[in-house]
């Protein structure tokens, strides 16, 4: 979908230390503004697939062709749950037990208590104001050999060479202010004594190379930075 432009510039900043791109035209907002301005009940127009499951379903079926069923028996939190399409496709396909929080959410929206074996946290980071506080929230709830799996598309040199405004990532009306890369989501593993790895430009994973989860042992390849 094309909309009309609002006529209100977004000025982007880029991390000279680790890539990190990002706005502070919303630095301002809470979480009501979100819920007003972005998250309402024209989102759908903007973002279709959130509406339909169709992401969330992808997903689930990206996720079962990467690992298998090595996570079938693990316990799961789908952390920015949206419409929930993501649990209900693992449960129906086998998976004991993926809970999902989505603070934008009615079926979603309880705070999770307890830990997990593996947290998913599939298209948020970009949404987000603070990695490194998103971060600190998924990694309470990761159980201590568990691991934290992200996806969100990395902002290259490519990308900044080819201009970040014509990016088909990066559009503010679906809620995408904040733009990863692999150094800069090592930043934020790093402050929660973790590190990460990219397995592509869009997929990741956090964990404690002391202690790292049985399945995800052998995908990890190359250099891994030890932060603890």
């Amino acid at each position: 979908t094309v909309t009309a432009l609002s006529g209100r510039a977004i000025y982007f900043y880029r991390c000279s230390a680790c890539g990190f791109t990002f706005t502070r035209a919303f630095d301002h907002w809470h979480h009501s503004d979100f819920e007003k301005h972005i998250y309402n009940a024209d989102y759908t127009i903007h973002d279709p697939e959130y509406a339909n499951n169709e992401r969330g379903e992808r997903t689930a079926f990206d996720l079962i062709r990467t690992f298998g069923f090595d996570l079938s028996n693990l316990s799961i939190l789908d952390w920015g749950a949206g419409q929930g399409g993501f649990s209900e496709t693992l449960l129906k396909n086998g998976f004991s037990r993926v809970d999902s929080y989505d603070p934008f959410s009615i079926n979603a929206a309880r705070y999770p208590s307890d830990l997990y074996d593996v947290v998913t946290c599939f298209e948020v980071y970009e949404h987000v104001l603070e990695p490194v506080t998103l971060t600190s929230e998924l990694a309470a709830r990761r159980n201590p050999s568990g691991a934290i799996l992200i996806s969100t598309l990395c902002c290259t040199q490519q990308v900044v060479d080819f201009g970040l405004e014509n990016w088909h990532y990066c559009v503010p009306r679906n809620g995408h202010i904040s733009f990863m890369t692999p150094e800069s989501l090592q930043v934020c593993a790093k402050s929660v004594g973790l590190c990460a790895y990219s397995f592509s430009v869009s997929a990741h994973v956090m964990f404690d190379p002391l202690n790292t989860p049985a399945w995800l042992t052998n995908r990890i390849t190359g250099k891994i930075y030890k932060n603890v």
